[in-house]
């Protein structure tokens, strides 16, 4: 009220000195009280939004590759290469065997259920099926597949999944990592409430058969089916377990040559073992087995699009290309073959990549080896 009160007096020229100075005090002091409380009300959102996107952040470590124990049909395999060309053009190579599935789930693959065989049409805002060429299809369906996938960048893959098929709002809607119910409460929600019969054998085994009358709220959920995961956490280690490091990833003195170089993997011994064995870190598809000069005996394996573990200097290498093998699996021998100066396991794990001749990771960390 003594502000008011100073303020009037200023305006009908009756103020004095005293009361100029005490009003310009007030008017900084209060200044200064809606500054402090709007920096704190900034850094509180900050602090707020910074927690938020690393705890989502942090729960989206899965990938995903092909389940070799439910193979997609000839029906879906022979579109492959006309996905690769749009997955490539659309800057998403790594998601081919999501879009593959996709088009399992809509079609199986079959132009004579229906020429859009992945059911594109109603991502242009079309009625079903009024794309009549499956190649027009997969072009649209595979852009629309990259849009949800750019955008969202930090939802799983089964989310991705879920949105196209629900939409772009679902991933709005929906937490970072997938759950079977919020795909139901969203279709309940965008359905209101209202249920159709739906004669599907997951339907069938988790509510009797019927599912709400928007979307297909099983739709992440038969995608898995198809899918086997891995997380970073999932690596074990590639020999027995009394072993010994006898070399780190990173910079270091090449034992033969003498020159500083960077080292990409991490040597392991298992000291006193004859012929120890090389164990398959994860499940995978071996993708290449041979002769690698340095290397010598090397072994590839593929454990989804993006991650692929290297095993070197083997004496025997006991899988070949396009073996599918289980985590602990044997796969080789331990050797000195190539540039080695004895007998040890060089263990690399490459990851965001395509190519398994680069993305090498440090795996101490992945397989709970402290330096």
């Amino acid at each position: 009220m003594k502000t008011l009160r100073l303020f009037i007096k200023l305006i009908k020229g009756e103020a004095t000195g005293k009361d100029k100075i005490s009003l310009a005090l007030r008017i900084l002091g209060t200044l200064s009280v809606i500054t402090t409380l709007a920096l704190v009300f900034i850094i509180s959102i900050s602090l707020f939004m910074v927690i938020v996107i690393t705890n989502n952040n942090a729960s989206t470590n899965t990938s995903w590759s092909l389940n070799p124990h439910r193979p997609l049909p000839l029906e879906v395999m022979r579109w492959e290469p006309d996905v690769r060309i749009e997955a490539e053009r659309n800057q998403i190579p790594h998601t081919v065997h999501y879009l593959l599935i996709i088009i399992m789930l809509e079609s199986g693959g079959r132009t004579e259920v229906t020429s859009d065989i992945m059911q594109a049409s109603e991502s242009q805002g079309l009625p079903p099926n009024t794309i009549t060429c499956p190649f027009e299809s997969i072009k649209i369906g595979v852009a629309y597949f990259a849009s949800l996938y750019q955008q969202f960048p930090n939802h799983d893959g089964l989310n991705i999944f879920q949105a196209y098929n629900f939409g772009m709002g679902f991933l709005n809607y929906a937490n970072y990592v997938y759950d079977f119910n919020t795909a139901v409460s969203f279709s309940r929600m965008m359905a209101n409430g209202r249920r159709i019969t739906y004669i599907n054998p997951l339907a069938t085994r988790i509510n009797g058969g019927w599912r709400y009358a928007f979307g297909n709220m099983f739709y992440g959920m038969l995608a898995e089916e198809f899918l086997i995961s891995h997380h970073d956490s999932d690596f074990i280690l590639p020999v027995l377990n009394n072993f010994v490091v006898t070399s780190h990833f990173g910079r270091r003195i090449h034992p033969i040559s003498g020159i500083l170089h960077f080292h990409n993997g991490i040597d392991l011994v298992n000291p006193g073992i004859i012929d120890p064995p090389i164990l398959a870190t994860a499940d995978g598809e071996v993708v290449f087995s041979g002769w690698a000069g340095g290397y010598g005996n090397y072994i590839v394996i593929k454990h989804d699009e993006t991650t692929f573990s290297g095993y070197a200097h083997n004496s025997v290498n006991l899988v070949s290309v396009g073996d599918i093998v289980r985590q602990g699996e044997q796969i080789a021998i331990m050797g000195t073959t190539g540039n080695s100066t004895g007998i040890h396991a060089h263990f690399e794990i490459m990851i965001n990549t395509t190519d398994f001749w680069q993305g090498h990771t440090d795996p101490a960390p992945l397989l709970g080896i402290r330096r």
